[in-house]
């Protein structure tokens, strides 16, 4: 096993002031109510790369952790990054090495200490560092756009799930890690209610709405299906309530439809592309993960369709398509 990443990572993540590794342009400063630690996983397998975050710790003391060791952090937090998220299902927990490079007393700006330090990891590690974001702003539907505008992005993201979706074990292992968390009642609510805040944000972005007003002959009519179902003392159809809030309608107040699992494997690869990148995903993008054409046979654009009348909760976020979670609809 090559253990210079490794060594290096420990090199460039002891615990000192972030402000000494690395230097980055200056974000919105933010504070939490708990210590917040500022972290590197160094994966030891496959790319061995590092990724550099921030966990709020609610429980414990971190400044009592040691300054690294293997697998989850000892809070038991495992990273919320895509790629971290992949090679974990992948190569397991044990592949995985943590550093704490510093923990950030409550009431005091974690958003900077994360910012600079993945500065720092790119400049130690170039391409090996796999952050997408620069720290401290999180990672929002806007984001998302801006990054899938980037040609070179999405390239380099399509080519690695190319080669991710094409391993059966890692996709096997990949619904196992999906079907563990939807069984966590708390992993459950958690995803739930951001992704309420993620739809509620979409319908209430002025720019959202207006490219939703510029497809509004299909809107009128998606509004006017489920104005009738509502009226008709008929289920909602995921989206239908979305609409109707859209134009200030009243909900309809009977449990939602539940969407249907599809029996076809081409339906059901999109469908778990979708569930694997909450972010959401691009036609092209899609296309090139999965290794399908748009149109025609097995085409992407035909799959999305057939899923929607498979009643499942795909938004269409300005050419982004994002599958809503239970319980955001």
């Amino acid at each position: 096993m090559n253990t210079e990443p490794a060594a290096r990572a420990s090199r460039t993540t002891s615990r000192k002031p972030i402000a000494t590794l690395g230097t980055a342009p200056a974000v919105k400063p933010k504070t939490a109510k708990n210590p917040v630690v500022i972290y590197a996983f160094h994966c030891t397998e496959g790319s061995r790369g590092v990724y550099v975050g921030k966990h709020e710790v609610r429980k414990g003391d971190p400044r009592q952790w040691s300054s690294s060791g293997v697998g989850k952090l000892p809070s038991g937090y495992g990273g919320s990054g895509n790629w971290v998220k992949n090679a974990r299902a992948k190569y397991g927990d044990d592949a995985f090495r943590w550093f704490v490079l510093e923990v950030v007393e409550p009431g005091q700006d974690y958003a900077n200490a994360e910012a600079r330090a993945v500065a720092a990891a790119r400049e130690e590690f170039g391409e090996g560092c796999k952050n997408i974001q620069n720290g401290g702003d999180g990672y929002d539907g806007e984001a998302s756009r801006k990054l899938w505008e980037n040609p070179a992005h999405q390239a380099l993201i399509s080519e690695s799930m190319s080669r991710a979706w094409g391993d059966p074990e890692y996709r096997a292992r990949i619904r196992e890690a999906s079907q563990q968390a939807w069984e966590d009642p708390a992993y459950r609510a958690r995803a739930t209610e951001q992704n309420k805040l993620n739809a509620r944000a979409a319908w209430g972005d002025p720019d959202f709405r207006e490219r939703m007003n510029a497809r509004r002959s299909g809107l009128q009519k998606r509004l006017a299906a489920a104005t009738k179902r509502r009226d008709w003392g008929q289920q909602p159809l995921p989206l239908d309530n979305l609409c109707l809030e859209a134009f200030d309608q009243p909900r309809n107040p009977l449990p939602c439809v539940v969407p249907k699992e599809p029996r076809s494997e081409a339906l059901g690869t999109v469908l778990e592309a979708l569930r694997q990148h909450p972010e959401g995903l691009t036609v092209p993008a899609l296309c090139s993960l999965l290794d399908r054409p748009e149109t025609g046979s097995g085409g992407v654009r035909d799959a999305l369709s057939d899923l929607r009348k498979h009643h499942q909760p795909i938004l269409n976020e300005g050419g982004i398509f994002v599958l809503l979670g239970e319980g955001s609809y």
